[in-house]
């Protein structure tokens, strides 16, 4: 059965520059980065601010006297690539994403982070959502490296107990996971050798800390678990430390640098939380033993076996609790991430209300 979507409403760097610089920079291991970072996504990004921790780890870590850390999001709840593709190739008219990636006066971003649907890239091969979702990625990824920036796709987490409405397929975290980590490395595959794109790993520092727990006798779906907490009520979007530890991914995927001696953490978070969940982030991503290609390795994202297969928003200005330097542009839309239905040959889903 092809995937029906639902929409339920979901409430409420690149060189070093002179003093004068209006970017940030942080020196990376034999280079030096300037932080202006554009994050492109739906209510898993919006939520919590994302976009502002993710800045606050990048001001705590620039020089003195670096400049300005700039990160900005563009995020509709329920959207998907191909829409944020179509608002930014022109077939909408010269919306924010397009004057953010094409026609404004300040394109110059260093990182363009792409998140998916939630349960999009977990589908199989050939899926009609996973055809568009590729191109889509393909039209942004181009669109970016038009513009001198490296893409980053942030690779999203599995819902806490599976996905009831594609139980074939998603039966429960661990699943979803594997298979969510497949699809954000098959749309690593939009890279070329000269324009590589990269993943920022975040749905693996979930699973590490899933397994360390069942390592250890525990179940992670116990309320009140490290595990259990990552997520909001629903069970599918992130809490507060979930969007922390994915924001901490993001930080060392395009740095290279860990997290770890950073002092910044969400407003009443523990230093003893704050201090687990980085050293779970720099495990994931500084791991000796992993080639999972990364943009300080200098190593492209080409040849992940896929092949490529589409409204508008305002701006917020200011710090926020995350403490970055620029706010935000979300359209606030108060929406979940959008439910798909997929089929994976052996059952048919169907697609509630609900996310």
């Amino acid at each position: 059965m092809s995937p029906t979507p639902s929409n339920r409403r979901f409430g409420p760097p690149v060189s070093w520059w002179l003093a004068l610089a209006v970017l940030a920079i942080v020196v990376l291991p034999g280079r030096a980065d300037a932080q202006r970072v554009l994050i492109v996504g739906n209510s898993y990004t919006y939520a919590n601010d994302l976009d502002q921790m993710v800045g606050a780890l990048l001001r705590e870590a620039a020089p003195p006297g670096g400049g300005v850390v700039e990160t900005l999001r563009v995020a509709h709840g329920g959207y998907r690539l191909i829409q944020h593709a179509a608002d930014a190739d022109g077939t909408r008219g010269d919306l924010p994403l397009r004057r953010h990636l094409v026609t404004g006066p300040a394109t110059d971003w260093d990182f363009v982070v792409l998140q998916e649907q939630s349960q999009i890239p977990g589908f199989p091969d050939g899926q009609p959502d996973v055809v568009d979702s590729l191109r889509g990625a393909a039209t942004l990824h181009g669109l970016a490296s038009d513009a001198g920036a490296t893409t980053v796709f942030m690779m999203t987490w599995g819902r806490r107990e599976g996905d009831a409405t594609n139980p074939g397929l998603f039966p429960d975290f661990a699943t979803m996971q594997a298979r969510l980590a497949a699809g954000y490395d098959r749309l690593a595959g939009v890279g070329t050798a000269e324009h590589p794109a990269y993943v920022a790993p975040a749905g693996l520092a979930w699973e590490r800390i899933h397994d360390d727990l069942g390592d250890a006798g525990a179940d992670p779906l116990e309320v009140g678990s490290a595990f259990y907490l990552l997520y909001s009520g629903d069970g599918s979007h992130p809490g507060v430390p979930g969007s922390y530890l994915t924001a901490l991914v993001i930080y060392a995927s395009i740095t290279g640098r860990s997290p770890e001696p950073l002092a910044w953490a969400p407003a009443g978070m523990s230093a003893d939380d704050r201090d687990s969940l980085q050293a779970v982030a720099a495990a994931i991503v500084l791991d000796p033993e992993s080639d999972r290609p990364y943009p300080w390795r200098g190593e492209g994202g080409e040849d992940a076996g896929a092949d490529a297969g589409s409204a508008d928003v305002g701006t917020d200005s200011g710090a926020g609790d995350a403490g970055s330097d620029t706010g935000s542009t979300d359209g606030g839309v108060d929406a979940d991430d959008g439910d798909a239905d997929a089929d994976d040959g052996d059952a048919d889903a169907s697609a509630p209300d609900g996310g």
